[in-house]
């Protein structure tokens, strides 16, 4: 017993007295490899995410069985503390009414497969709590890694900046950058999350380190203020505020202030280098792109409460129809990952042609919508708790580090809550490890100058921890790898048939059968929100089996029933078969179910013409126009009104004339009002 009590002396509660040893260093590794997942991408998928989840799934597995392989060394103290803490415990309820939710769902597999993410991001949570409890000291080395990531992150996104300035459009040059995350809205949450580890980096250490953080620093905030993407800024500006408050605040207890003046003004140097350096380049672009919807940090900011701004009033107007969504779905929602099926029924009539939203952008509003308001309560109660505990530690008695790591972990945590505001982190791997990250460091920090138990009373949780840990990542790894699989196969089917788009007798390089052979059981929902059965019926089509076509579009059309594709290629399949009463049936059915798509419209009112219904063009027209004022659809009205043969030269000229002051610049419109003055 003796010797055990010795043993267990290097685990003090003070982290800054501890040293490193070997589990130390293979925790260090495992924990930096969750920060690695995402620098990890291949060719040829629909979305790096499907990759992403699949590695986060595998790397929880094997940490699971390291942590049974490794348990004398891990579990030295009781982890009670850490399932009894308020955060995970309000987080299980979370899963556990998300999981409920999935008996209301219109398409149960799709929930199934978004509900298996939350557990892999809640297995991640676990295991980050685990391993680094008691081991805050590793967030010191932890921090460098963080920082050389970043750094290599944001130096490459900056080179690319530099690389395309002047000779691409603006627009162009700041979409390209996304690094690996798929959009450059989540590469800035992703650096605007990680940011104040960098801070805190620079803080805490010294000489060639202090320097590297800084210059990740850096290269990190100029990548943001080049992103141009508001919310980042937002973040970004009250991070700087608060750290510069909170640090005061820290030092000045600690009576550390000459360190405090240094620091901050080294702080001062590198954002406001960051800042004048990015600003001016982005003038500089804008002299050749000046009709460029981006530009300076003031430029942008001022857009966040201007309804005129396309961006800010289209968001508002989401946020205002899902809210009407969630009213109609107020205890259970729709089901967990089913609001994708759900968002035509208010975007059909905000956003142009097949441009789909999967998401209200704002976190909050798609939980509540999917799993019910009383579940969207709980998800904010998590922010609130995780937010308090990291205030109280800040506040507490605790080493003036550990109040730092506070500070840190609560405006890294402020940087999340607000992407979640204004965008969509729950679906992307990366943004979840972060979360995850922040909670299990938010807990581990409020306990470390808890009482301390010894481990042995918790052989009986260790095992049942560790085994669900390996089971649950089994089964996940399962699910995401038949979701990457399917992502793959999606990718080459979407630009095999993309290929040929437009081109009616060209014929795909994949055959039906093939193509059929390459999608697994599920999902049965594509990324860019077709069902799959929607584009197996594409080949089919175009192998003229148009009766196997029907059959599938109707057995799928359960999956996805809000959306107009299968109707649109239904239309043109009858088309094909030279019938036109239930071509013009499924027309119409494609433009009302998405009234803003110019080509759903210009297929109904050809129909429409060919049928000599002459009320139904006339009524779709002003439909579309309501929604969108474009000369060529005026044009194509008037064309279909003359193909009807239901109107004489007289009240053509009078459309047209019409046409031609509306459009005064419409060369077709002024040709044809040329020809009928000659009658």
């Amino acid at each position: 017993m003796m010797e055990q009590e010795l043993d267990l002396s290097k685990y003090v509660s003070k982290s800054k007295k501890r040293e490193m040893q070997s589990i130390d260093v293979l925790i260090l590794i495992i924990v930096s490899f969750y920060f690695s997942i995402d620098c990890i991408t291949i060719s040829y998928i629909q979305d790096q995410l499907g990759i992403h989840w699949l590695l986060l799934s595998i790397l929880n597995f094997l940490s699971g069985v390291f942590m049974f392989q490794y348990r004398k060394d891990i579990f030295h103290f009781s982890i009670k503390p850490i399932f009894k803490n308020s955060i995970l415990l309000i987080y299980f309820f979370f899963l556990i009414i998300a999981g409920v939710s999935i008996f209301f769902a219109i398409n149960k597999v799709e929930s199934m497969i978004i509900y298996t993410r939350f557990l892999t991001t809640v297995v991640t949570f676990c295991i980050l709590a685990v391993l680094l409890y008691k081991r805050l000291y590793l967030f010191k080395p932890l921090s460098i890694v963080v920082a050389i990531l970043i750094l290599i992150k944001s130096f490459s996104a900056v080179k690319l900046f530099y690389a395309g300035l002047g000779k691409i459009g603006l627009g162009v040059l700041i979409n390209s950058l996304q690094s690996t995350e798929g959009n450059k809205n989540i590469f800035a949450a992703v650096l605007v999350v990680q940011i104040p580890v960098l801070v805190y980096g620079l803080l805490v250490h010294k000489k060639w380190l202090k320097y590297l953080c800084a210059l990740s620093l850096g290269f990190a905030l100029t990548t943001v203020f080049l992103i141009n993407a508001r919310a980042a800024y937002l973040s970004t500006l009250l991070q700087f505020f608060l750290l510069l408050v909170g640090v005061f605040f820290i030092f000045y207890k600690a009576n550390k202030m000459k360190l405090f003046y240094k620091n901050a003004l080294v702080l001062l140097c590198v954002f406001l280098g960051s800042f004048f350096i990015s600003q001016h380049s982005i003038k500089k672009a804008l002299q050749k792109d000046k009709n460029s919807v981006y530009g300076t940090v003031g430029d942008r900011l001022s857009t966040i409460t201007d309804n005129s701004n396309s961006t800010t009033s289209i968001r508002l107007e989401y946020w205002q129809h899902a809210l009407e969504v969630v009213k109609k779905n107020p205890i259970l929602g729709v089901g967990v990952g089913n609001w994708k099926l759900y968002t035509t029924t208010y975007t059909n009539t905000l956003i142009d042609d097949n441009t789909f939203s999967k998401h209200p952008h704002n976190d909050f509003i798609e939980v509540a919508g999917e799993t019910g308001i009383p579940n969207g309560i709980v998800y904010i109660l998590i922010f609130g708790c995780a937010f308090f505990l990291a205030l109280k530690s800040m506040f507490s008695k605790q080493e003036h580090e550990l109040k730092l790591l506070s500070l840190i972990l609560f405006i890294s945590l402020c940087g999340y809550f607000i992407d979640a505001f204004f965008n969509f982190p729950l679906e992307r791997p990366h943004m979840q490890i972060l979360f995850a990250f922040l909670l299990a460091t938010i807990i581990i920090n409020y306990l470390e100058d808890k009482e301390e138990k010894k481990g042995d009373q918790d052989v009986i949780w260790i095992k049942v921890l560790v085994l669900s840990i390996v089971v649950l990542s089994a089964v996940g790894t399962c699910i995401h790898y038949t979701v990457f699989k399917s992502m793959k196969s999606q990718f080459i089917i979407d630009n095999d048939l993309n290929s040929v788009d437009g081109l009616p007798d060209a014929l795909p390089q994949y055959k039906y059968d093939q193509v059929k052979l390459m999608f697994p059981s599920f999902p049965n929902i594509a990324e860019n929100s077709e069902t799959i059965g929607y584009k197996e019926a594409k080949y089919l089509q175009k192998e003229k089996r148009y009766d196997e076509a029907i059959k599938i579009l109707d057995s799928v059309h359960k999956f996805s029933p809000n959306t107009a594709y299968d109707y649109y290629l239904k239309c043109k399949i009858y088309q094909d078969l030279k019938k036109q009463d239930s071509a013009y049936l499924y027309g119409k059915k494609a433009f009302y179910a998405k009234p803003r798509n110019i080509y759903y419209y210009k297929m109904a009112i050809h129909l429409g013409s060919l049928n000599k219904d002459s009320a139904e063009i006339v009524k779709m027209y002003n439909l579309f126009n309501t929604y969108r004022k474009d000369s060529q659809a005026y044009f194509y009205y008037a064309k279909c009104l003359a193909w009807s043969g239901k109107y004489n030269i007289k009240e053509m000229k009078k459309i047209v004339d019409e046409g031609v002051k509306l459009y005064p610049e419409e060369k077709d419109l002024i040709q044809w009002q040329s020809v009928l003055s000659k009658y």
